[in-house]
Order: C-alpha cells, then structure tokens, then sequence
C-alpha cells in the first residue's frame, strides 16, 4: 500500500512538473491531489527534500526502463543511434522532468551531488553498445569517453531545440549525421567494411 501510495504521488509530482513546470510542487498541494495528508507525504517522503530527491530518481529510473525496452539492434552502431533517438524522444515528451535531471535544481530544492549517481543509466545502455563496437572492429577507443561525447552530442542537440536554435527541432536524420562524425572519429579497422549503416547517413 504505501509503495503504491509513493508512485501515485510521484506520479502525480512528475504530471504537475510537466503541465506547470513545478509551481504547485508543495506537500500540501501533493497531499490534496493524492487525496492524503501532508503527515503522510512526510512520513513516506521525509519532507520537501526527500520528495524532490525522490522525483529525480524517478526521472532516472523512466530514461532506464524507456533504454532497457529497446529492441536490440543487429549492429552496434545502429543500437546506439536508437538509444540517441530514444533519450532525446524522452527529453522531448518530458521536457521539464529532463531538465531537471540534468540540473538537479527544483522548487528552490537541489538534489544532493551524491544522487547523480542514477545518471549512470544512461553511461550503463551506451557504454555496452560502444563495447561491442569496439570489440566488433567499427570503433577504438575508450567506451566511457567515446559515451560520454555521444551523451554531450545528444542533450547539446536538445538544449539547442528547446530553445530554438536547431529549426526544425532535432530529428532522426540530424542525429544520424551528427553521430557519424563521432563515429568516424573513433572509427576501427571495420568501420569501412560492406554492411556498415552509416554509408547511407551521408545523404
């Protein structure tokens, strides 16, 4: 019962982030909305703190079980093209929660730096596809590094979106020729061999 009752708050947290961009994100405005009391959010929640840290993980755990649901790829490289179109389709549809993730800072409220830990969700999907293009021959590097520039690709494309100075807003075909160029940066002794998607994202 009372973890149904944390996701409904969370739930209800994370719509009113989205729709209001978190003005109503008070206990007591929380507690009316759940149709609970506020001893109960604090009892469950510890707090304003507890609350807002609690939503930030939210976000997390969402971005990992949007990755962890993608289909595999048959080539590395095209997996992590659609984990790039994946994060920044949840960016998109969850622009407010996205921002925060990232920022840490909500209604007066920063998340403590020790919960930048649940970012390691995105590290952990892209890292393994990077592996495995490494190990394959279509890329040489390091996997961390070579993650953490798609990553910074990925949320400057969607910055730069958000606030209008990418037009049209980013899609599959930007992503795909701003990939490349990472791609052919790290580029392994198989990256020009037959069957490498890329070839086509040059148009």
């Amino acid at each position: 019962m009372k973890q149904e009752m944390r996701a409904n708050i969370l739930d209800i947290a994370a719509n009113d982030l989205e729709h209001s961009g978190g003005a109503n994100l008070t206990v007591r405005y929380l507690a009316e909305r759940a149709n609970t009391s506020t001893q109960a959010i604090y009892t469950q929640f510890g707090g304003k703190q507890g609350l807002i840290t609690a939503l930030y993980q939210e976000g997390w755990d969402r971005l990992s079980e949007t990755l962890g649901n993608l289909e595999q790829e048959e080539h590395p490289l095209e997996q992590l093209i659609r984990i790039g179109l994946a994060y920044t389709d949840f960016a998109t549809r969850n622009p407010y929660l996205y921002h925060f993730m990232i920022g840490r800072t909500l209604a007066n409220v920063m998340v403590d730096q020790e919960q930048v830990r649940h970012s390691d969700v995105w590290q952990r999907f892209t890292a393994k596809a990077v592996r495995s293009a490494i190990k394959l021959g279509y890329l040489q590097g390091s996997a961390n590094e070579i993650g953490y520039i798609i990553w910074s690709l990925a949320h400057g494309m969607i910055e730069l979106s958000d606030n209008g100075f990418i037009r049209p807003r980013v899609n599959e075909k930007i992503i795909r020729k701003s990939a490349l160029g990472v791609f052919l940066a790290f580029q392994g002794p198989k990256f020009t061999s037959p069957g490498n998607p890329t070839e086509s994202w040059k148009l």
